[in-house]
């Protein structure tokens, strides 16, 4: 299975591709071998607006519309990685969007703030998505190489 961590990467692939390709593609959404996540991009969201996040997300659903795969094509699952920081809005916007899962990671050379390895993130208007923080193991790993020695 793969799956885009990106759903812009979907986007090229069909439009790069001629009708028995895009027909492969479809059928390998069907049949659950490639999935994406719904944010086109990995973002500085913490320097996009409420809109412009919006309009971002609404882009994957469009093109789940385009490429006839609705029904096929589960959106539900947002990933944000490598990036210094989180728009506090995001989950907000997820859930207003029916994302129930989010998979976040800061870049490893920004600090950020301790998270648990798994939490529920709370919008400021109460959105909220089950999150896995990916920097948490790579903070207990570089934890016990610096402890060993």
């Amino acid at each position: 299975v793969w799956t885009g961590e990106c759903s812009e990467a979907l986007r090229f692939a069909w439009e790069g591709s001629d009708s028995g390709q895009r027909e492969d593609l479809l059928w390998c959404i069907k049949n659950g071998l490639i999935e994406s996540c719904v944010l086109p991009y990995t973002f500085h969201t913490h320097l996009m607006s409420r809109n412009l996040l919006r309009r971002a997300i609404r882009r994957s659903f469009e093109l789940r519309e385009e490429i006839g795969a609705a029904g096929m094509l589960d959106l539900s699952v947002a990933q944000q990685n490598d990036v210094p920081g989180h728009n506090w809005v995001l989950p907000d916007l997820l859930a207003e969007a029916g994302v129930k899962r989010a998979i976040v990671g800061h870049n490893w050379l920004v600090r950020g703030c301790p998270l648990p390895p798994l939490f529920r993130w709370r919008g400021p208007d109460g959105g909220e998505v089950l999150t896995l923080d990916l920097m948490h193991e790579l903070r207990r790993k570089c934890r016990g190489a610096r402890e060993a020695g």
